[in-house]
């Protein structure tokens, strides 16, 4: 447990300097898109049933035929309905984040059943949106770091 958290902080601490490391966008050029005005999260039958599925493998066909928008917002009260945080942090998540790169798939990640990775997204999650609260800018969550191209 305490090896996992140790590789969350370190894999947070890594996003922060990679974050302060890339080139500000110049002001003005590209407006900020506006947060997403959520009020609650899906509830249901559906919600509970989907919440049964143990495997991301099961769980990401079943969603296939949603939005995005509406994606995010189910994998957020999936997580509530099993109870890894409460409605009205995953609406502020939802809300602050939402429109981020990334956040996608850390919100998906959530849904894996006791995995690593599950705690590993929360843990970001709730890191960017302490940067947001602290007027950071936060460009991306849940960087693949094999996919990054090297500086140069």
């Amino acid at each position: 447990m305490q090896t996992a958290m140790k590789r969350s902080l370190f894999c947070a601490l890594s996003i922060l300097s990679v974050l302060n490391a890339l080139p500000q966008r110049a002001p003005g050029r590209e407006p900020e898109p506006p947060p997403v005005a959520v009020s609650s999260l899906p509830a249901g039958s559906e919600i509970a049933e989907l919440a049964r599925l143990k495997l991301l493998s099961e769980l990401t066909p079943r969603l296939q035929r949603y939005s995005p928008v509406e994606r995010r917002a189910i994998y957020l009260a999936i997580a509530v309905e099993r109870r890894l945080l409460p409605s009205t942090e995953a609406i502020d998540l939802l809300q602050t984040l939402g429109s981020i790169e990334g956040f996608d798939r850390a919100a998906r990640q959530l849904c894996g059943y006791g995995s690593p990775a599950r705690d590993g997204a929360l843990f970001e999650l709730r890191l960017a949106r302490a940067f947001v609260e602290k007027k950071m800018r936060v460009s991306a969550i849940r960087i693949s770091w094999s996919n990054t191209p090297p500086r140069t």
